[in-house]
């Protein structure tokens, strides 16, 4: 059973990010709403198959869900492809909040891999400020992995 606080933290966090509601992610389990709000909560523990179904409704990895290291290294490797290709660019952070529209504060925490698996939308409006492909920072991301 699972039932450590970051474990309970990411299951609301992630239900939050994908927009859904208790009940819906309660009737996807077979539970309660109120066994649901419990585990999220901490109160009731969350088992392996539960974790499983949860990352196939909001098709993510358990990783994420439970935000085990995985996921920091992911973050860390987005956060290094965006500062090197920032520098081979010769532009600033500035320069990209200016042009995606984005905050300072938010575009500090992406370069600095503080934010948990950024939206796609955000990633591609900075990949976009800075004249490159999603792909082409993806990939270059994942080489790190290497």
């Amino acid at each position: 059973m699972i039932a450590t606080m970051a474990a309970r933290l990411r299951l609301r966090e992630v239900r939050l990010k994908y927009g859904a509601k208790q009940a819906e992610v309660a009737s996807i389990l077979g539970v309660s709403v109120s066994s649901y709000s419990m585990m999220e909560s901490g109160t009731r523990t969350t088992s392996g198959d539960k974790i499983a179904k949860l990352a196939r409704f909001y098709g993510c990895s358990a990783d994420e869900l439970l935000g085990t290291g995985a996921w920091e290294a992911h973050d860390m490797q987005l956060a290094r492809a965006l500062n090197e290709y920032i520098a081979e660019l010769g532009m600033r952070q500035v320069d990209v909040c200016r042009k995606s529209g984005l905050s300072d504060a938010h575009v500090s925490q992406l370069f600095s891999g503080k934010i948990r698996d950024p939206k796609v939308s955000v990633v591609r409006k900075v990949a976009q400020a800075m004249g490159i492909s999603v792909d082409d920072l993806l990939d270059r991301a994942e080489s790190y992995r290497e």
